[in-house]
């Protein structure tokens, strides 16, 4: 579970920070 998490969280993260990864 922690690992999917792990794996969405950046992605997710860059949308809402602008796209940066």
């Amino acid at each position: 579970m922690l690992e999917g998490t792990l794996a969405i969280t950046p992605r997710s993260d860059a949308k809402h920070h602008g796209g940066q990864e």
